[in-house]
């Protein structure tokens, strides 16, 4: 699959406008350098890749909006002591001393300190992307917690609860209706989520 969609055969045109979209940017030049004396199975890999990227961006404005938007942003925050972001939840992102001269970048906690990292508004997207998807995990342990059940484990968006066994079917019930109920502030987001009765962690 990845080669039947990667590897294949370019249109007419698709070079000419792969080199016009890396003409745009002057921090290209090294790639450009590199796509001119590539193989032909690369430069179909470069310019199919990049086809990806550009129809997806053609096929979600909103998307793009909001990067270029939080990218803006982010520039006016140069020189500050930081550039903050609140979450759904009321929680805060926090990029300190962020930078736009040269390339932008922040300072982020990064192996237990803080190190200075680039920034731009994909990257600021995902992070708030990633950080209220927890803030919403954490908020079903909170309520699975609060409604008795004993939460052994949890991996990514999974949660383990300890349960009697006679009571299992029960419990698997009401695990899955507290899983698939969103948070107060985030009242209508679309939740569900599946619970399974095992004896063992299974994947």
């Amino acid at each position: 699959m990845y080669e039947k969609v990667f590897g294949a055969e370019l249109e007419k045109g698709d070079i000419e406008r792969f080199v016009a979209a890396l003409n745009r940017s002057k921090n290209n030049e090294e790639q450009l350098v590199e796509f001119q004396n590539a193989s032909e199975s690369k430069k179909r890999y470069w310019v199919n890749s990049w086809k990806q990227v550009d129809d997806y961006r053609k096929n979600n404005p909103a998307n793009v909006n909001l990067w270029s938007g939080l990218d803006a942003a982010f520039k006016l925050a140069d020189g500050k002591p930081e550039f903050t972001v609140e979450l759904p939840s009321g929680r805060i992102l926090r990029y300190k001393q962020p930078k736009s001269y040269g390339g932008s970048s922040a300072l982020i906690p990064r192996l237990g300190k803080l190190m200075r990292t680039k920034v731009y508004g994909g990257l600021i997207t995902e992070n708030i992307t990633q950080a209220t998807a927890r803030d919403v995990f954490a908020d079903c342990l909170l309520r699975l917690e609060k409604a008795g059940y004993e939460v052994i484990l949890h991996v990514h968006d999974e949660a383990v609860c300890l349960v009697d066994e006679d009571k299992a079917e029960e419990a698997k019930h009401a695990i899955e209706k507290i899983m698939s109920t969103p948070p107060e502030w985030m009242s209508e987001l679309p939740q569900a989520a599946e619970a399974k009765i095992t004896k063992a962690y299974t994947k």
